[in-house]
């Protein structure tokens, strides 16, 4: 978790427990800190009916309001029969999230299980397909949900952030720079893949963006997953990128999502965006978390240095893809 909170002390937890009692209606046994999820501030709470809880709580104002937008969504997979996914406990009020000290706060009913991408197979994606294809086969909500339209200038957003690191932490700002040239031609690569992807008639679904590092395996062997700030309508391209490793994993989530009954096969050109999107984006998460919190400094900078020296999340599928398109021509 990139928020620290070492120093949170005694008073605040006190706050913190006494205002989840009075807005949630329940008695606290114990409260205690689980290192789960990326900017929030997060509890395992364990009631005195025995329910275990989870408190996620983020202050970060730009997060909060992304955070803000996945409780509808929750309800409305909830509704419409999806009992796989994070489901969040209303307040006594009937608020689906309270505010506490400025941060946004939500309560959801606590997963106990491993990350699937560390429970000891090479298949997660292929056993998270139909999983999602229930996701994907849902109607599209009513009410009002972000859609990707392949616009947002994320590396105008990392210029910004260069400005300021450069002031604040030249440590930090020396990393980055030092690998600016390959940043630079990920950009371009996402620009030339966001005016092929504008053009394509592609219908949208409800994808969360990180499924792979938010699957959770229970002690049933079932899968769980948690974690929906990043809710889009998008493609499966979105959810699916991240196991792009190795070309015959696309084959086999193709051959996934048919056993599923699901007529749709991903697009090359789809996957080529959101690696090269994802690799400027969650750098510019990771600087937002510095920028934000100087607590977790040195966390960040050891992120920062992973992004571009070990990152298998990134690095080796930007050199898989390189390969392809060069094959490919």
């Amino acid at each position: 978790m990139w928020f620290n909170i070492d120093g949170r002390d005694k008073k605040y937890r006190d706050e913190l427990g006494a205002f989840i009692e009075r807005g949630y209606k329940i008695r606290i046994k114990s409260m205690k800190e689980h290192k789960r999820g990326w900017y929030g501030e997060t509890w395992k709470i364990d009631c005195a009916d025995g329910r275990h809880l989870f408190a996620k709580i983020i202050y970060f104002p730009k997060q909060a309001t992304i955070y803000q937008r996945c409780f509808p969504v929750l309800e409305y997979m909830k509704n419409n029969g999806i009992d796989f996914v994070s489901q969040f406990i209303p307040a006594a009020n009937g608020e689906s999230y309270l505010t506490f000290k400025g941060g946004t706060l939500g309560l959801f009913k606590f997963v106990d299980g491993i990350h699937a991408d560390n429970g000891g197979t090479d298949d997660n994606p292929v056993r998270l397909a139909p999983y999602m294809v229930k996701i994907y086969n849902l109607p599209l909500p009513a009410f009002d949900v972000e859609r990707e339209d392949y616009s947002y200038d994320t590396f105008a957003y990392l210029e910004n952030q260069m400005r300021e690191l450069k002031k604040k932490d030249p440590e930090a700002y020396g990393i980055v720079k030092a690998n600016w040239d390959v940043m630079v031609s990920v950009n371009e690569n996402k620009k030339r893949f966001a005016e092929i992807c504008r053009k394509k008639q592609s219908r949208l679904y409800i994808t969360s963006g990180d499924i792979g590092g938010n699957s959770l395996i229970n002690d049933k062997g079932e899968i769980i997953i948690i974690d929906w700030d990043w809710i889009k309508l998008a493609t499966p391209e979105r959810d699916f990128c991240w196991y792009f490793k190795d070309p015959k994993l696309m084959d086999e989530i193709n051959n996934a999502f048919a056993a599923a009954g699901f007529d749709y096969k991903l697009d090359m050109d789809i996957v080529s965006y959101w690696i090269y999107f994802n690799h400027i984006y969650f750098l510019t998460e990771t600087i937002d978390c510095l920028l934000f919190n100087p607590l977790s400094r040195a966390q960040v900078i050891q992120r920062i240095k992973w992004h571009f020296d070990e990152n298998m999340c990134f690095v080796q599928r930007l050199e898989h893809l390189e390969k392809l398109h060069k094959e490919a021509k």
